[in-house]
């Protein structure tokens, strides 16, 4: 203090480099996995005078983590060491800016690309503007079709709306022709999304419909003006009577659920359970259907699973 006054505490790791940090090879290591990658499954874009390195577009299917997963395997098959999901941005960026993912497509209409297309080799002018004027018209009413579905804003919050948004968000940017990619899309999709099919691997049904609607109509009598009330009591000394109340403040109301002819151990001996719906399958029509406008749109390996010709 009497020599140097009030300064700040210096560290005794000052100028020393860390032990856990990464050298130069394993740096390097990434950058090049990086820019090897995009030149065998990028799309280089021409050159711009005095703009640096030409851009590396990747498909849109993929991102930055995926891309770090497949880096970690091929370091850990190599017994190299592999820097972390962090690290690996950075370095990207910093040394890789030319090179990006790809947005997705919004503009995947088959009609809208059919009138680009016939705008583009039109062979007059008078032909050029009908088909501009057929385009025009086609916007327009897909528009009026956008409004008319468009789903309400801030409909609802809760972890299943997040669930599906994460899902929708994967979805978005990934290449789907089958059920096992959906399923591949929720897995990824988020931690909290489990993907469960109707047939599992070993061929046996993972839950079963049940025709609840006649199940109830044989042994209950329809409750009026239900979704006007906010609370139920089932009291167990009453077996068939439910107890109601629209408010918190109101006086409860007594209603029967059994039916007159219906008894409690009706339903309660031995084992009363609805029938059990058959998948009903895929009509012929909806079959035509994908076949005739949805398989010109699916990979050739996955024409046949997704999109079969239907059978007369």
């Amino acid at each position: 203090m009497n020599e140097n006054g009030c300064i700040p505490r210096t560290h005794k790791n000052k100028n020393r480099r860390p032990s856990n940090a990464f050298c130069f090879d394993d740096l390097k290591n990434a950058i090049d996995f990086i820019q090897n990658y995009a030149e065998e499954f990028g799309l280089p874009q021409p050159n711009v005078k005095n703009q640096g390195n030409p851009h590396i577009f990747l498909q849109s299917s993929g991102n930055k983590s995926s891309l770090h997963s497949t880096y970690v395997t091929s370091c850990t098959e190599a017994n190299k060491r592999h820097v972390g999901l962090t690290t690996f941005k950075l370095l990207w960026r910093d040394c890789c800016p030319h090179i990006k993912y790809m947005t997705p497509r919004s503009d995947i209409c088959p009609k809208c690309e059919n009138h680009r297309a016939n705008i583009s080799t039109a062979a007059g002018q008078q032909e050029k503007q009908e088909h501009l004027q057929a385009f025009t018209e086609h916007l327009l009413m897909v528009e009026k079709e956008r409004q008319l579905s468009m789903q309400v804003s801030y409909h609802g919050r809760c972890l299943v709306d997040a669930g599906f948004a994460n899902i929708k968000r994967l979805y978005h940017r990934t290449d789907v022709d089958s059920l096992s990619g959906l399923v591949e899309v929720v897995r990824k999709s988020a931690r909290s999304n489990s993907p469960v099919t109707y047939t599992n691997d070993a061929g046996e049904h993972s839950w079963e419909w049940y025709d609840w609607k006649s199940f109830t109509s044989t042994f209950f009598t329809n409750v009026k003006g239900i979704r006007k009330m906010l609370h139920f009591r089932f009291p167990s000394l009453s077996p068939g009577k439910l107890f109601v109340k629209s408010h918190a403040d109101d006086s409860e109301r007594e209603i029967t659920l059994l039916k007159s002819s219906i008894s409690p151990e009706d339903i309660t001996t031995g084992s009363v359970m609805p029938d059990i719906l058959p998948p009903g399958g895929m009509t012929s029509e909806r079959q035509r259907y994908l076949f005739r406008v949805v398989r010109p749109f699916v990979r050739d390996p996955f024409k046949d699973t997704t999109c079969p010709e239907a059978e007369e």
